[in-house]
């Protein structure tokens, strides 16, 4: 879960449940004076190993 995915998961009127508080997140916010549009994403990610089992550790002496 992201930082971002966290905070709209708090609070007392959450905009989404914990459990579903995504890895990907992306918020978009306005500003008038001077006027701005802005867009931010944030992800995060974990390797994965496609074959396990073919990966070893080996200590050579």
């Amino acid at each position: 879960m992201t930082a971002e995915s966290l905070v709209l998961s708090r609070g007392t009127n959450p905009e989404i449940i914990r459990e579903d508080a995504p890895g990907l997140i992306i918020t978009r916010g306005v500003q008038d004076d001077p006027v701005q549009i802005w867009t931010k994403g944030a992800a995060v990610g974990m390797p994965v190993m496609h074959t396990p089992d073919a990966h070893i550790v080996a200590k050579v002496l």
